[in-house]
């Protein structure tokens, strides 16, 4: 058994029916390469049938304390059953991206069924009418969810799936022994652990509220010293509120060494900061569209680390959620780009003063039932004066980062094409953005509640004008001699 950390917990908490809090990412294979020039769904089945053994949350489901007095265990699960979750489904003719996109947003709405491991597989054929996808290739797409996600898990789960060769590996792994059995001897053994770690949390809570009263100290004397701002204001938009259970969702690609160029025009700026940067930009485009842009920027949340300069990623230890403006109230994408990179060194410096691990050391600290009363009212909490230093306002996107193979692997032989992933709507908000670096392109995945965006190929146009007149717009830079340009004016304080 293994317990959830608090963090984890959250995002059992918050899922309801209609607010599934799993990741979904879709990897678009060509057969081409494999042996005999396809790959039978048999092979497939295999090999996940080995990695069950290789990745220990592929065969765990989830245990409940009861009265919700603790934190939830993982267990093995006695019942599992390969074939449950593993699928198989097609694309209608002519198997296009309107088509793919409306059959992953399908899948992204339904639960996962929390009486067994929380994944699921979809390996989806007829994708015969995919713009810059071979004929013939095939996707597959997983739901895991966002609670049992670490990276240590996730390296695992790419290495048995994914090989550097299209050949198969010589060694094969002895997977045909029983797994693991886990007896649960009934409520009483959980109930004698949640009074031992609820007494254990209350001889920690002065400790934490010692940790939070330096943190604020910390705050607050960079903020007489100017060095830090009042957390920005988050705007209302239409992507705020309680998300339908519909789901819409479209992805952008662009290729990672062009990202990467981009970017190392402004010096310290990360390939973070240019897809915060063109988030910025198709988010102002989407709004004023609909006659909707607010006059204070829009505000994103990202998973960030106190380390200058160092990429946003989700498999290091020391991150913390931070809001950072997105600079929706500039219209030039150059000057934005220069913005949002200082939005971000400034999340930084708040970072470090705040501490990356205060939040989750407050939350730890918590009773569980109080931990989820905090939740539910997280968005109200981080407006206050105090507490916004904390739990951070509900933003009005979250953008998260899922790094993958930027050289060339293979599934089962066949080489991989295109990934992209969509995190899940979260509480209050439901835009949802994760960038996505695999097979040398850079992908901005959406995922978002279909009421508040019904039109994904509309925004789609939004994320790809945005960086193509960013991406001109630097282009013309570096062919002109270099000015000195003046500091981006700050979003508005609260």
């Amino acid at each position: 058994m293994e317990q959830l950390s608090s963090t984890d917990s959250a995002f059992i908490y918050a899922e309801d029916r209609k607010l599934p809090m799993h990741v979904t990412t879709a990897t678009i294979y060509d057969p081409s390469t494999a042996p005999q020039g396809k790959v039978r769904l048999k092979e497939i089945m295999n090999l996940f049938e080995r990695a069950v053994y290789n990745v220990p949350m592929f065969r765990q489901r989830l245990v409940e304390v009861p009265l919700g007095l603790d934190q939830p265990y993982w267990v093995e699960d006695p019942d599992f059953d390969i074939e449950y979750h593993v699928r198989h489904v097609a694309l209608p003719k002519p198997g296009d991206w309107r088509q793919f996109y409306i059959q992953v947003a399908r899948m992204t709405t339904r639960p996962l069924d929390r009486s067994r491991p929380l994944w699921e597989v979809y390996v989806v054929e007829g994708l015969n009418n995919l713009e810059g996808v071979p004929a013939g290739s095939f996707a597959v797409v997983m739901k895991l969810h966002h609670a049992s996600l670490k990276g240590e898990a996730l390296r695992s789960l790419f290495g048995s799936l994914n090989t550097r060769t299209p050949e198969a590996p010589t060694e094969q792994p002895q997977f045909q022994r029983a797994l693991q059995r886990e007896i649960l001897r009934g409520n009483l053994p959980l109930l004698i652990n949640a009074a031992q770690n609820n007494f254990a949390r209350s001889l920690k809570a002065s400790r934490v509220m010692r940790d939070a009263y330096l943190s604020l100290r910390r705050i607050r004397k960079g903020q007489a010293l100017g060095d830090l701002r009042e957390p920005a204001p988050v705007p209302p938009t239409r992507f705020n509120g309680a998300p339908s259970p519909h789901r819409s969702v479209t992805s952008y690609s662009m290729l990672f060494e062009d990202a990467q160029a981009a970017r190392s025009t402004l010096e310290g700026a990360t390939v973070n900061d240019l897809a915060m940067t063109i988030i910025g930009g198709a988010m102002r485009r989407y709004l004023i569209n609909q006659s909707e842009l607010p006059d204070d920027s829009v505000v994103g949340q990202v998973l960030m680390g106190i380390k200058e300069g160092e990429p946003l990623n989700p498999d290091q230890r020391r991150l913390s959620p931070v809001n950072v403006p997105l600079r929706s109230d500039i219209e030039d994408d150059l000057e934005r780009f220069y913005a949002v990179h200082d939005e971000a060194e400034h999340a930084r410096r708040y970072l470090k003063a705040r501490g990356v691990e205060i939040g989750e050391e407050v939350a730890a600290s918590m009773n569980p039932l109080a931990a989820r009363s905090v939740l539910k009212v997280q968005e109200s909490l981080g407006q206050l004066s105090l507490l916004k230093h904390f739990y951070p306002a509900s933003p009005n996107t979250t953008i998260s980062n899922m790094p993958g193979p930027l050289d060339t692997v293979y599934f089962c032989g066949a080489r991989i094409v295109t990934s992209f992933g969509f995190g899940p709507c979260m509480p209050e908000i439901g835009l949802v953005h994760t960038v996505t670096s695999a097979a040398g392109q850079l992908t901005i995945g959406v995922n978002a509640c279909r009421v508040m965006l019904p039109n994904p190929e509309f925004y789609q146009s939004c994320l790809q004008e945005s960086w193509q007149q960013l991406q001109q717009l630097l282009v013309a830079q570096r062919q002109r001699p270099q000015r000195a340009r003046s500091k981006a004016t700050p979003a508005a304080s609260a």
